[in-house]
């Protein structure tokens, strides 16, 4: 059995125009010379930098190390003959192990410039040896800063081998130095002792039968945090949900506008060209938008950072089509992370929470920076970089901003932030504007101070826009703007002016949700009806609701709390006003809309607080049809106890409709309620119990089912509080769900920490009496701390195995002493042979007409055991189906009988301790077929949608943009021909000859109501492409 091959990557950082390439030959003559790119060698071989009559000097290095000069050509990797011909020397891979192995050629140029190209290569010659993944490090950190980086270590012959681990330099280290293959290396950096400029270091790894193992590692301090990272990227759906517009930054002249994609799993790139989006003293924003997508589908796309130069590549997903589930994410008042005023408590916390829940949308309610209150970056251009860098995380989800009073008023100004935000023209080149996603209709409303009214002429916007789209047959039309109509909050009660000015056109148009924000809490109303008269609730029921009134939301803040008050907003009226379903003041707030096949909306709203998990405020459903269902009030349960302490909360179920009997329970054992059974109206209390609890945080839940067969969960909260210090566990960096330490079992990675952080100076960490962390600053981790504030992991494998005594000795304010300590038990032994899959899970990915994948994965276990193994799905299967550990897999994926969409297979290994499991995710992706067909109300094709997206009425202007050489366009309605176009744009109802080439319309009322048959055939130079469409007509 061969070592598992690498993929091979090759990547120019070339700053001249010129093409010049690294290649690899098996002959001293260098001929049949290919790219070195996905390389596979053994033996001797024959690398060379193929001749450019601008290359002066080339050195190269293989893992870091200088090997070879070469001052005059040819330019050969292991020197050159001296012969009539000047062959190459050989190259013996045999000096090097088995594995990934990197090489640099460093090209100087005869004008003075300087240039590498650099490829990965694997070296395959069946020895043993040690392998490291990368192969070297290039790192780039600021002065005064400590990050981490991680790397796999393994052997070619997938062994478990005892390694030794050694470094060379004061400003990295280990949290390890010794392990067993495979496993993932964890290295420290601290850069406090360093110049700016390059460094470099080397991790050298040694095992008994194994040549050492050299890890070059250079430092850049001062320098970029990665060269191939797109700053300030972002993307957006402006112009069409068929397409998106990405933007970046570069500060290299002559840089290229240039925006290279493709759909995930195929291999050849499309380029769209763009243009210079704005410009300032640190460089361009450029701009560029793809062609028409297939829609829901992932697409790989990267950008040119540098002349020559392209940046890594990056994964998205393009908009849905009407009828597959999506979900956008809504957040607002974010301000920036490490805020000197500290009020920006919740951002990162905010940031991560979206990233987990993995939108396809980003709406952004406005107010990001807060620019006026906080100047670190000294100007407001460069405050906006600074935001865009830490959304970096959410950098492929198309981001559509709503316009806050700080981007407005207070010292920023719209100018400088639509310059960086692509969104639809609209009202005043994007102060309000709109945008499709499916069936679903967005308005970004010009709305945003609660003293103020919408200004008149974009209230008249809105109204002219509501009345153009009201005959499309949207299925929803959602409403989104910063200013909260309705709002309890003291710090931005409502905008009351403004709920006057469209309170009646909402209800006029039947919009069903708005979403807003600007006052540092959560409110949602009941459905509301004659607003701003008596805002009549027209339900009740908090959880789903299929009828006319409009639902106003106010979630707030995503990250930074109030300069008002220095927290969440108080509450103005208690008890809630008579509009309000939920409210909530004791946390952040980000809002997720699913859409599932039916367009259906279920809302959830989270609250964060930093350090604790999410834990659902409230959740409803907007939908066609409700249907029966469990009702409760409230929606979610929340506590803060102190240990020994038992609170009940009272909670009312009922049934929407009809009769039964509800029957309420709990698994968690802090949680009981009383009765436990009723009628369709139910009454009862939730009892939550601290007793015996450790301080921290507790989820858990009240589920309620009936006689009928409906379910519906309650999310319990609870909060154990204390103001003794302890040292806490919790198995996350975010320190969720941290219990007590004393007494616990631990294995592994450990995230270990003391509570409360208030009134302390300082930590100091020992173990068994002997120092090993300390911290002079809150949060105080065992660990240590990253700069986000997330904890840092505690190795326990390099402890012994059983008891330990950990020690904390607190400073605290007063600078007296106080120690505290926990015992905890070491338990790393795994004394079972269960099988165990690296790599696992795996993940697939084909276009159709591909249907063919083998994947490869190695099984071992604690001992060599027998195993067993075998696929629970008809399209994967593995082999060998027995074997003894360890053995490497072959795993065969046969798509051709499935339909697009997304799999999930097993292979399960049975052994004599039980089974295990490897995960495989299966995407297959439509095939690209016919030219996509648009239609559009507007006669510049703006905002257009798939044809047969929703039945047609009135006039429209259908047309199509196909690639490629086209000479002719051939529209026919029921099997007559009614155009022919010869020249772009392709219009089914004709062009226009003004300078715009506007679309001429096309009358459907003409057709009849009905379905009727549109053939289009595309002519090509190379031939014809017809398609068949259905367009339904509606009365």
């Amino acid at each position: 059995m061969g070592p598992k091959l690498a993929c091979v990557i090759l990547c120019f950082c070339s700053f001249v125009a010129s093409a010049l390439e690294l290649k690899v030959a098996s002959r001293d003559d260098r001929s049949g010379a290919t790219a070195i790119e996905q390389a596979v060698l053994s033996g001797d071989r024959f690398v060379f930098v193929a001749e450019d009559p601008s290359i002066s000097q080339v050195r190269f290095f293989v893992n870091g190390k200088e090997v070879q000069e070469e001052n005059k050509p040819p330019w050969d990797l292991a020197g050159t003959a001296k012969n009539s011909t000047l062959d190459a020397y050989p190259w013996d891979t045999t000096t090097l192990g088995d594995g990934v192995h990197q090489l640099v050629a460093k090209v100087r140029l005869s004008n003075g410039q300087q240039t590498e190209l650099a490829a990965t290569v694997t070296i395959q010659n069946d020895r043993t040896s040690l392998v490291a993944t990368p192969a070297a490090l290039s790192l780039s950190l600021q002065p005064q800063s400590q990050s981490r980086f991680n790397l796999s270590l393994s052997s070619s012959d997938n062994a478990a081998i005892a390694v030794a681990l050694a470094e060379n330099h004061n400003w990295l280290s280990l949290t390890q130095t010794n392990t067993t293959t495979p496993s993932e290396l964890n290295l420290q950096v601290d850069t406090a002792s360093l110049s700016a400029g390059s460094h470099s270091g080397k991790l050298v790894v040694s095992a008994d039968g194994y040549d050492d193992l050299t890890i070059p590692i250079e430092l850049t301090v001062g320098g970029e945090v990665n060269d191939l990272v797109a700053r300030q990227l972002h993307l957006a759906w402006d112009q069409g949900d068929d397409r998106f517009t990405a933007v970046w930054f570069s500060d290299v002249g002559g840089t290229g506008s240039l925006l290279e994609y493709r759909p995930a799993g195929t291999q050849a790139w499309q380029q769209a060209i763009g243009e210079v989006r704005h410009s300032n003293d640190d460089g361009d924003y450029h701009q560029a938008t793809t062609d028409a997508l297939t829609p829901g589908t992932e697409y790989q796309f990267r950008v040119q950072i540098q002349p020559g130069a392209f940046s890594e590549i990056y994964t998205t997903r393009s908009a849905p089509a009407v009828g597959q589930p999506w979900s956008l994410l809504y957040v607002a008042d974010t301000g920036l992370v490490g805020r000197e005023d500290g009020l920006a408590t919740g951002t990162q916390a905010v940031i991560d929470a979206m990233v987990g829940l993995d939108p396809d949308l980003l709406l952004l309610g406005g107010d990001y920076a807060y620019f006026n209150t906080d100047k670190r970056y000294g100007t407001l251009e460069r405050s906006i970089d600074a935001w865009f860098d830490q959304m970096a995380p959410l950098a492929t989800v198309p981001m559509m901003p709503a316009w806050g009073n700080h981007e407005i008023q207070l010292g920023e100004g719209f100018e400088p932030w639509v310059a960086r935000f692509p969104v639809p023209s609209g009202y005043r080149d994007g102060q309000a504007y709109a945008f499709d996603v499916g069936d679903v209709h967005f308005i970004e409303v010009y709305a945003f101070n609660e003293d103020e009214q919408m200004r008149g002429s974009a209230l008249e916007w809105l109204s002219d826009h509501l009345d153009a789209i009201k005959d499309l047959n949207y299925r929803w039309v959602i409403p989104f703007m910063h200013a909260p109509p309705f709002s309890d909050g003291s710090n931005h009660p409502s905008a009351e002016k403004l709920r006057a000015q469209i309170g009646p056109l909402f209800e006029e148009h039947d919009i069903r949700l708005v979403l807003t924000a600007h006052d540092q809490s959560y409110e949602r109303t009941l459905p509301l009806v004659d607003v701003p008269a008596t805002n009549r609730a027209v339900t009740e029921d908090l959880t789903c609701y299929d009828q006319p009134g409009t639902t106003y939301m106010k979630i707030s803040p995503g990250g930074k709390i109030s300069n008002r008050n220095g927290s969440f907003s108080d509450w103005l009226n208690d008890p809630a006003p008579s509009w309000t379903a939920v409210r909530n003041n004791d946390a952040h707030h980000i809002s997720q809309l699913a859409f599932d096949a039916q367009g259906d909306i279920q809302i959830t709203t989270y609250g964060i607080n930093a350090g604790q998990p999410l834990r659902i405020v409230d959740q409803f459903t907007i939908a066609q049809a409700c249907g029966p269902a469990i009702l409760t009030n409230p929606v979610s349960l929340s506590a803060s106890l102190e240990p020994d302490q038992t609170l009940s909360l009272p909670l009312q179920a009922s049934l929407s409709e009809g009769v039964g009997v509800l029957i309420a329970s709990s698994e968690q054992g802090w949680i009981s309620v009383q009765p436990e059974s009723g009628s369709e109206q139910f009454s009862l209390n939730v009892v939550v119990d601290s007793t015996g609890l450790e301080p921290g945080q507790y989820l858990g839940s009240v589920e309620i089912s009936s006689n009928t067969g409906l379910n519906r969960s309650v999310p319990v909260t609870l909060n154990v509080t204390t103001d003794q210090y302890r040292i806490y566990l919790s198995d996350s960096p975010d320190r969720s769900l941290a219990k007590g330490a004393n007494g616990q079992s631990v294995a592994g990675n450990i995230y270990a920490f003391v509570l409360p952080e208030e009134e302390l100076n300082q930590v100091v960490f020992s173990l068994d009496g002997v120092q090993i962390q300390q911290e002079n600053r809150a949060p105080w981790d065992l660990g240590g701390t990253e700069s986000d504030r997330s904890a840092r992991p505690f190795d326990t494998t390099t402890l012994s195995e059983g008891p330990h005594q950990l020690q904390a000795m607190l400073r605290l304010a007063d600078n007296s002493t106080l120690p505290i300590e926990a015992q905890l038990v070491v338990d790393n032994v795994v004394d079972t042979n269960l099988a165990q899959f690296a790599p696992g899970p795996l993940r697939a990915q084909l276009a159709a007409p591909e249907s063919q994948l083998v994947l490869s994965s190695n099984v071992s276990a604690n001992e060599s055991v027998a195993v067993t193994l075998a696929s629970d799905v008809p399209w994967l299967t593995v082999a060998p189906t027995a074997t003894q550990t360890p053995a490497t897999l072959s795993l065969s994926i046969d798509a051709s009988a499935l339909t697009p969409g997304s799999y999930q297979g097993r292979i399960i290994a049975t052994t004599s301790d039980g089974d295990s499991e490897l995960l495989v995710d299966l995407t297959l992706l439509p095939k690209v077929t016919a030219t996509p067909v648009w239609w559009s109300a507007q006669p510049d094709r703006s905002m257009p949608q798939l044809l047969g997206s929703r039945p047609l009425s009135g006039s429209g202007y259908v047309f199509v943009e196909p690639q490629g050489d086209v000479t002719e366009v051939r529209f026919e309605v029921n099997g007559s021909l009614v155009q022919t176009e010869r020249k772009a744009p392709w219009d089914l109802g004709g062009t226009a000859k003004n300078t715009a080439r506007d679309a001429l319309p096309f009358d459907f009322d003409a057709l009849g109501s009905g379905n009727h048959q549109l053939t289009i055939t595309v002519v090509f130079a190379e031939g014809e492409e017809s398609q068949q469409l259905n367009l339904e007509v509606s009365p």
